[in-house]
């Protein structure tokens, strides 16, 4: 759950899950015998934390590129 004072948006939220339940599913394919299913949750978030991190930063830096240079991707020599 998202805590009240977060910047992160119903969709961020959405988002983290999806790919918290991408993790958890390719983390218990590759696993042997029966998970621990709280410690193969915990980690499955923290990867999509991560995950949404690397997103953000992306994301930001293609911003700042817009911001320079435009619209047109051309235009940097």
């Amino acid at each position: 759950m998202i805590p009240e004072n977060s910047r992160w948006t119903k969709a961020d939220e959405r988002l983290r899950n999806y790919f918290a339940a991408k993790a958890m599913q390719a983390i218990i394919q590759n696993m042997k015998g029966r998970p621990n299913v709280c410690e193969v949750s915990e980690f499955a978030y923290e990867m999509a934390d991560e995950m949404l991190a690397a997103r953000n930063d992306v994301i930001s830096e293609e911003a700042m590129m817009q911001r320079l240079y435009g619209d047109d991707d051309d235009s940097i020599s």
